[in-house]
């Protein structure tokens, strides 16, 4: 009910040392859906949420030790549960590139790519919270 953290790495540059987070690919926050259907939850679906998210702040509170302080509808979101999407994403960024920018030849910025919507007769994901403390 968590977001899961793969493995992380350090990341040397001009500006310094980041941390960088390899985290369990997700489709979309609660935010961004409410945004496409401002009443996305039926009864049913708002319990099933709703007792997730209480789940997760339990087991961050109670096994973790950590209170999260940042509760809110873009910290909450849907897992990616239909595999293919990611190689079609991944089929069209060989196929048609997303634009980026170089800035002073020494950093580039991407423009984000949106996935696809589930297929029909498939649906979004189930919720999680995303904490950005290390667990």
């Amino acid at each position: 009910m968590l977001r899961e953290l793969y493995d992380s790495f350090e990341l040397r540059g001009h500006g310094g040392s980041h941390r960088c987070l390899v985290l369990q690919p997700m489709y979309m926050t609660l935010l961004e859906m409410m945004r496409l259907n401002p009443r996305p939850f039926d009864l049913p679906l708002l319990k099933m949420t709703l007792k997730r998210l209480l789940l997760a702040l339990d087991y961050l509170h109670t096994e973790a030790n950590v209170i999260h302080t940042d509760l809110k509808t873009d910290n909450v979101m849907l897992s990616l549960e239909e595999t293919t999407m990611l190689a079609d994403f991944a089929d069209k960024e060989i196929r048609h590139p997303i634009l980026r920018k170089s800035i002073d030849g020494t950093r580039t910025i991407y423009q984000s790519r949106q996935f696809r919507r589930p297929l029909r007769g498939k649906s979004f994901g189930l919720p999680i919270l995303w904490s950005s403390h290390p667990l």
